[in-house]
């Protein structure tokens, strides 16, 4: 952990030194160590850990500008991998980037549901209920930090929310969730506008930049 810890502290300095304070960098590294799943299969393991961590600095870490700041990171790190080595999961760089993936998931997943310990009771505990299997299986995907990523790409909060992860099931007793089901903006209901945004994304993909930040997002 504070192995992980120290390259993230590295990586963050070299990629956003001048964005953003050392304290908030320092405080976003140990928390990546703390969550980082080793050779588990998810950082569901390190649930103990995380809901620690976020009981201690909860209100730091799911800001939303420590959330973009991860996810900026992410883009700047893929960015700077050769092209030729962004389909080797065995890239220490791609492999650290994947550890990002989880440390964004877990912040995004937590900021959505309000209440880290209740909302780990209920991925942990995936036969519980289908809200719980589906919830885990989501999670487990990294819909959060997919989500994430695009809120951060687009400066968007709501734009890529139309079906927001868990909108129909009432919000778990001490979430601060909002328990309404939201609505898609208005320009994301037009169709065309949809067409658009694909487009734009396509052609980014092939121009490149961003390109790469989309391949690695899994």
């Amino acid at each position: 952990d504070a192995a992980v810890a120290e390259r993230f502290t590295v990586y963050l300095r070299q990629h956003l030194k001048k964005e953003h304070p050392l304290a908030k960098r320092k405080l976003a590294a140990q928390f990546v160590g703390a969550q980082h799943r080793g050779e588990a299969s998810s950082n569901i393991y390190r649930y103990n850990d995380i809901c620690a961590f976020l009981s201690r600095y909860g209100d730091e870490l799911t800001d939303r500008s420590i959330i973009s700041m991860l996810c900026e990171l992410h883009k700047r790190m893929i960015d700077g991998v050769p092209s030729a080595d962004i389909k080797n999961d065995d890239h220490p760089v791609v492999m650290d980037c994947q550890v990002l993936m989880d440390a964004i998931n877990a912040l995004e997943a937590c900021a959505t549901h309000g209440n880290a310990v209740i909302f780990y009771e209920t991925v942990c505990t995936p036969s519980a209920s289908e809200r719980a299997r589906s919830l885990t299986e989501r999670y487990e995907r990294k819909e959060f930090a997919k989500r994430a990523m695009l809120k951060h790409i687009f400066k968007d909060d709501s734009a890529f929310n139309p079906n927001d992860l868990d909108d129909d099931d009432p919000a778990p007793p001490g979430s601060s969730a909002r328990k309404t089901k939201k609505r898609a903006p208005v320009w994301w209901q037009d169709p065309d506008m949809r067409l658009l945004v694909g487009v734009l994304v396509g052609s980014i993909v092939v121009l490149g930049g961003l390109g790469a930040s989309f391949y690695a997002i899994r």
